[in-house]
């Protein structure tokens, strides 16, 4: 009889302070999964989507816009970091900087 050994999941943390390889990946449920790289019109689509979304939420004082894959913690226990394309903070939920 033989034992499989399940990977130890990671956590939001653990997978934050993970060094570069260059490879593209999120944290879905403790896993590090590979994406794939996208192409040249989704990169121009996420731009027009972030500069128009921007510029109506800088104009209303809204919150802050980020891109770029900027890890979201959208679930704990276990967790998962997404990399969205554009994602709105209101200022309810995040402190005004400047």
């Amino acid at each position: 009889m033989s034992t499989i050994f399940e990977p130890k999941l990671l956590t939001a943390e653990e997978y934050g302070r993970l060094t570069d390889d260059g490879r593209l990946t999120e944290l879905v449920r403790g896993r590090i999964i590979e994406l794939n790289r996208p192409f040249t019109s989704h990169g121009y689509l996420v731009y027009r989507v972030a500069m128009l979304l921007g510029q109506f939420v800088d104009q209303h004082r809204l919150g802050r816009i980020v891109t770029g894959d900027a890890g979201v913690v959208t679930q704990r226990d276990p967790d998962t970091v997404r990399g969205p394309d554009v994602a709105h903070y209101s200022y309810q939920r995040i402190q005004y900087q400047g």
